[in-house]
């Protein structure tokens, strides 16, 4: 049996960290058998974040690593970057949402990066 525990989709990097910080979290992510875990009393949490919002499966882009080749990491570059990385993204029907969530993780992280 389940115990109660809140539930939040994350939609940026900034959310889900500030939420995996809380105590009593724990992240759910692709390949996670977070559920079984919870239901099996491996152990408990009070509040599960997914990070489902982007896609299931990491990958790379040149494009991206190439727009910030030989360039100070600013927000011209950054935004040149994230936009190279999701340039030829083609969304699953009912995911096109997610194609400007990924840009806008990317400028957040990249940026944060930066300093």
């Amino acid at each position: 049996m389940l115990n109660k525990f809140t539930y939040q989709r994350a939609r940026s990097i900034k959310e889900a960290v500030e939420a995996a910080s809380r105590p009593g979290t724990r992240i759910l992510g692709g390949g996670t058998d977070l559920l079984g875990c919870l239901r099996d009393e491996v152990f408990t949490a009070e509040r599960v974040v997914s990070l489902s919002g982007v896609a299931p499966i990491p990958w790379r882009s040149a494009e991206a690593e190439k727009a910030l080749v030989g360039k100070t990491l600013d927000a011209a570059a950054v935004s040149e970057a994230a936009a190279a990385a999701v340039k030829d993204a083609l969304p699953l029907g009912g995911n096109e949402y997610k194609v400007p969530l990924v840009r806008g993780m990317l400028e957040e992280t990249l940026l944060g990066l930066a300093g």
